[in-house]
């Protein structure tokens, strides 16, 4: 007997902290020593994907076996970011979220 099993899902995760310093408040609300801005829940991501697994189970003889792989296909994006860069380079909404180690 063969079983496949898979999942779809999308998790938004809205109202990451930020302090709204590039696009929410003007500069002089921060100093480089200390800052009157509040934090907001601004930045939002999104992450979905597909888990799945494939088992194969047979009996021989007397003894039962089972055989099988599971698998994910995963991807994240930056939906909102509170920054503005000199170079659309550097932007980080609309492109994949890093991970730790990746530069």
């Amino acid at each position: 007997m063969i079983t496949l099993d898979a999942n779809y899902f999308v998790q938004n995760t809205n109202g990451l902290l930020t302090q709204g310093a590039s696009t929410l408040f003007p500069s002089y609300f921060s100093n480089w020593d200390f800052s009157f801005l509040p934090y907001l829940n601004y930045n939002e991501d999104r992450r979905s994907g597909l888990d799945f697994s494939v088992k194969v189970n047979k009996k021989i003889g007397n003894v039962y076996t089972s055989l099988g792989f599971s698998g994910l296909i995963y991807a994240s994006q930056a939906m909102h970011r509170d920054e503005i860069y000199d170079n659309s380079y550097q932007d980080r909404a609309g492109r994949p979220l890093m991970l730790t180690g990746d530069t």
